[in-house]
């Protein structure tokens, strides 16, 4: 069992993320199996250019983040290694970025399963989208 500084550790770490999840506009989900040290690196320069962020979180916290604001679609999605990109201001933008490096890098290398932005679904080119913020009919990826 934890001890209970870890609890709390975890804890503030949930509130902190879920802080952040609550004001995204785009929070999008990748499985980065196969993907090296250099290609992560690029991927999170080019999401900084566009002020979102490129993290790994252990699933269980990123799960009660989202379950915490109200996201429980993603649930099925949390399993394996997976990042999280989180924008604020442009969903276009991290998604296309994030669509265009697996489609140049062996699109099974990185899987992008899931977004959120505003609770309605859309599917497309193997991409799982959830749209969390009003309505994105420009989503074209």
């Amino acid at each position: 069992m934890p001890s209970e500084k870890i609890l709390e550790q975890k804890k503030e770490s949930v509130k902190e993320l879920a802080a952040k999840l609550k004001e995204a506009k785009a929070i999008i989900l990748v499985d980065y199996r196969g993907v090296t040290v250099e290609q992560i690196t690029k991927i999170r320069a080019e999401l900084r250019s566009l002020n979102a962020e490129y993290k790994v979180i252990k699933n269980n916290i990123t799960k009660r983040a989202l379950n915490e604001i109200g996201i429980t679609d993603l649930d099925e999605h949390l399993q394996g290694p997976v990042a999280i990109a989180i924008s604020n201001e442009d969903y276009l933008g991290v998604s296309k970025t994030l669509y265009n490096f697996a489609k140049e890098n062996d699109f099974y290398k990185i899987k992008i399963f899931a977004a959120a932005c505003l609770h309605c679904f859309a599917v497309a080119c193997g991409v799982f989208v959830i749209l969390l913020k009003p309505v994105c009919p420009d989503l074209i990826i």
